[in-house]
């Protein structure tokens, strides 16, 4: 595990610890056409020769501070209101000719989507492109993913997570603002794979994972599944019930990229590769919070307003106990959620497919989404 984590976080550092004399840089998830959130603090970072002044500037603000000794800076602009007027963030070190300038910024609010499958599958799989295109498409919608944003045109809304489109038309709709989405989703993944080590530790299935994931045969498994994508029961991982990812690997790539980047809420759906044991799902209960918190932690927004998609019916065939697993994990995340604050459960079970892990009433949920983030988090 340590061994694992030592890698991924040196291929997360590489571009970063290769800078050369000269070279500035700003954090992963700054680009054009990004959408910065309002009335919030507003973290900027990056890297710069070590002791280098730094000066940020954007909507009439300007910030200056000194790298570090490792060459690391980071400033945080003032709240703003909300701003459909593309503006350029213009970052410029101590030499007037060295600048990095991300254009076409937005003020809006910026939502986290994560979670496997389900969040991942695009508008056009769920087979409700027509749905999701039938109205005039709200101005100001962005989406992150691979590295960069993108303004989000018709031609483009079929390749979005559809439960997330659905989510950012509603709300872009209702409050008239822009809004930024970071998806972060991959298919086949358990919670212990979006969990920061430290959380991992904290639990007998965690510990128990991260034990698992350090064995050399389970690395070298990774590996071989990362390179060809196969049906998850064919993956050299399944023998252990990994998932598609080891503990912990999720959070080092989409995660702990985001710093301390700040968010108007999570949406978080996942849970379906933890309910095939018993074991698993009702260990889930003490998982969630864990996972919550530490990320409100790295974020450093504590009251950060979390919404779980409790898991829809689905029958599971194939699973160790039948429906049991699949009906203990939805009962632990309504367990985990009553002990964690600024956190609403949203129930998909009629929205599921008895028959399919993967039911395509995607935009009806994102509009149950939408619905429950406007009563709890826009109107407290």
């Amino acid at each position: 595990m340590r061994h694992t984590l030592r890698l991924l976080t040196s291929l997360l550092l590489a571009p970063l610890a290769a800078l050369h004399a000269g070279e500035l840089r700003l954090g992963a998830v700054f680009s054009d056409h990004m959408v910065l959130q309002r009335d919030k603090p507003v973290p900027v970072w990056g890297l710069a020769d070590r002791s280098e002044q730094i000066t940020v500037e954007f909507a009439g603000q300007k910030k200056t501070t000194i790298a570090g000794v490792d060459g690391k800076w980071l400033v945080k602009l003032n709240p703003m209101a909300a701003s459909a007027e593309p503006r350029t963030l213009l970052v410029r070190s101590g030499q007037q000719d060295r600048k990095v300038q991300v254009a076409d910024v937005l003020v809006g609010d910026v939502w986290l989507a994560a979670g496997q499958s389900n969040m991942a599958m695009s508008v056009a799989k769920s087979g409700e492109s027509a749905i999701a295109t039938r109205e005039p498409l709200p101005s100001g919608i962005r989406f992150f993913g691979a590295g960069a944003w993108q303004r989000i045109t018709t031609a483009e809304v079929p390749k979005q997570s559809a439960v997330a489109w659905a989510f950012a038309r509603e709300i872009a709709q209702a409050q008239k603002m822009p809004m930024g989405i970071i998806v972060a989703a991959k298919g086949g993944t358990r919670i212990e794979a979006w969990m920061p080590r430290s959380a991992l530790m904290r639990t007998e299935a965690g510990r128990s994972f991260a034990a698992l994931a350090e064995q050399p045969e389970v690395i070298a498994a990774a590996a071989e599944d990362a390179r060809a994508f196969v049906p998850y029961p064919q993956t050299k991982l399944y023998t252990w019930r990994m998932g598609r990812a080891l503990p912990a690997t999720l959070h080092a790539e989409f995660i702990a990229p985001l710093g301390a980047f700040s968010l108007r809420g999570v949406l978080w759906y996942q849970g379906e590769s933890n309910a095939s044991r018993m074991e698993d799902a009702t260990a889930y209960a003490e998982q969630l919070p864990l996972l919550v918190q530490s990320w409100r932690d790295q974020l450093e927004q504590p009251t950060l307003h979390v919404i779980v998609v409790q898991l829809p019916h689905y029958e599971q065939p194939d699973a160790e106990g039948g429906t049991r697993p699949w009906i203990q994990l939805r009962e632990s995340q309504q367990q985990a959620v009553k002990t964690l604050a600024d956190t609403t459960l949203v129930d998909a079970y009629d929205l599921g497919d008895p028959s399919n892990v993967h039911p395509r009433r995607k935009a009806e949920l994102g509009q149950r989404l939408a619905t429950a983030a406007l009563r709890r988090v826009y109107q407290p």
